[in-house]
């Protein structure tokens, strides 16, 4: 149990409340009226909720409640080890730019609300005042996951009970709007200058990849086991730095998905392995080192063979819209293009290859037409 004393000293009274902490140590303040419980800014009031903190087991030393986050931040910064140095590189921006720059560091630590971290986290995405530009939703749910994890370590270092960013969602992704303009695409033509311009470890992947429409880490990270008969099951994909190279799991929970492949792919997946043989665990397509591609190495064998092949400003993402792009005009649906793309909804793919698709103005002029001719028995509205 606490007290509280009073203490008179030249001819001014002051009270100082005192309890022993869960950590042993006497814990004391000064205030200037006794008062009762329930009386805010009183040394009666303090003490009672120190002592109900206690019992309720969520106290924290009142000499830890000032720490703020950005303070918390650079002493969590500080003892990470374990990891790479482009980890610990992103961690320091991270702290910088997101949480120092941008006011929440200085918030104590005991102070920050889920509904504060919400609205950060909506500034990350929209305006960002702090910084140049605002951050896309994957990378700014990373800044998300990070603090989550800072704030972890202080409940770990009893300053704080609870972690405010639980409650918090991260951002939806929103759907990719801008959507491929057809002018933009090569044809096949281009596709087979490409392959003829490469060289040989190079030159299959471009017809895999424009015959499956891959995401470039899902074609890099393509083992010889995930090329089952007629069909490939994307179920990972290589995440390139300029340092590191591993593998973690597609983009989205849609992109696992099967590709089903015909005798152009397939051959040009035997050509490369009878040049380039693996075994089964592999990847198929590594670079001359004989390990999975790099980043900067896969980028500047790209440039390479698209400026030989004439179309020196092609993306390599532009081999994956030229395989919808087919689908499309043989054809398919809304609904098989998106399962093919590992696209996370149809909406996604409207939105994308909206231009791509035939125009059916002229289609719904004639059946509108047809069905108002004289003397047709056309199909008759209900409403």
């Amino acid at each position: 149990m606490g007290h509280i004393q009073k203490r008179v000293r030249k001819g001014n009274t002051r009270y100082v409340a005192r309890y022993i902490g869960p950590d042993g140590l006497e814990h004391s303040k000064w205030f200037a009226r006794k008062g009762r419980i329930g009386e805010p800014g009183t040394a009666a009031q303090w003490l009672s909720e120190q002592e109900a903190a206690i019992r309720e087991h969520t106290w924290i030393d009142p000499a830890s409640q000032e720490i703020t986050l950005g303070t918390w931040a650079r002493r969590w910064l500080k003892h990470r080890t374990g990891i790479s140095s482009s980890t610990l590189t992103l961690y320091n921006s991270i702290v910088h730019m997101d949480i120092e720059k941008s006011g929440l560091g200085e918030i104590p630590l005991r102070r920050i609300t889920s509904a504060r971290l919400s609205q950060w986290l909506t500034e990350l995405v929209t305006t960002r005042p702090w910084a140049d530009k605002p951050l896309a939703t994957s990378t700014a749910s990373t800044r998300r996951n990070v603090i989550a994890t800072i704030l972890t370590a202080a409940i770990a270092e009893g300053l704080l009970t609870r972690n405010p960013m639980n409650p918090v969602k991260p951002p939806k992704r929103p759907v990719e709007t801008a959507a491929v303009d057809p002018a933009d695409l090569p044809t096949g033509a281009d596709i087979w200058r490409l392959y003829d311009q490469a060289p040989p470890i190079f030159r299959e992947l471009i017809i895999v990849d424009a015959g499956t429409g891959m995401r470039r880490g899902e074609l890099l990270g393509l083992r010889l086991r995930n090329v089952i008969g007629d069909e490939i099951h994307v179920t990972e994909q290589l995440l390139m730095s300029e340092n590191t190279r591993k593998f973690g799991p597609p983009k989205t929970r849609r992109a696992l998905r099967r590709i089903p492949i015909g005798p152009q792919v397939r051959d040009a997946i035997d050509r490369h392995l009878e040049r380039y043989p693996c075994a089964a665990d592999e990847v198929i397509f590594r670079d001359r080192q004989n390990k999975p591609w790099r980043r900067s190495t896969f980028g500047w064998n790209w440039n390479e063979v698209r400026t030989r092949a004439g179309v020196p400003e092609l993306r390599f993402h532009y081999l994956r819209h030229y395989y919808a792009s087919v689908l499309i005009a043989g054809g398919e649906n809304v609904r098989v293009v998106m399962e093919r793309m590992g696209h996370a909804s149809a909406e996604e793919t409207l939105g994308t290859y909206a231009r791509l698709w035939p125009d059916s103005m002229e289609t719904t002029r004639k059946i509108a037409d047809a069905a108002l001719t004289r003397g047709t028995d056309g199909a008759r509205g209900t409403g």
